[in-house]
């Protein structure tokens, strides 16, 4: 398997899961699985487009920031929401915004593809 085609795999089993635990009513799960689909969505733009793979969220958040803006801007609007996760519940308002977060960061990550 290559890194692209695990990183693939992974973002589809990060949103089937989370769609498994929004189903069950587990918004904190489902939040924290949606967020790591979305990290998972970056790390494969950034190793498509720089052939690296971030070691850690704050080497993800540079990278994004200085070479895929818009990404940067969708992932970085939801973190605070994926941190609360570890201290609290989040509001059906704050599960939206994690899911448009993701369909968002899919759609960024599906033009940048189709521009290699």
């Amino acid at each position: 398997m290559t890194i692209q085609d695990g990183l693939k795999s992974g973002i589809i089993e990060f949103e089937q899961s989370a769609r498994e635990e929004e189903a069950k009513g587990r918004n904190r799960a489902a939040a924290t699985l949606y967020f790591k689909a979305i990290a998972t969505v970056c790390d494969y733009v950034i190793y498509q487009k720089l052939r690296k793979i971030p070691d850690n969220h704050a080497e993800r958040f540079r990278i994004l920031e200085s070479h895929f803006i818009l990404l940067y801007r969708v992932i970085d609007s939801i973190f605070s929401t994926y941190l609360q996760t570890y201290r609290s519940g989040i509001s059906q308002e704050q599960m939206e915004m994690m899911k448009d977060a993701f369909r968002k960061a899919k759609k960024l990550a599906e033009s940048v593809e189709k521009g290699l």
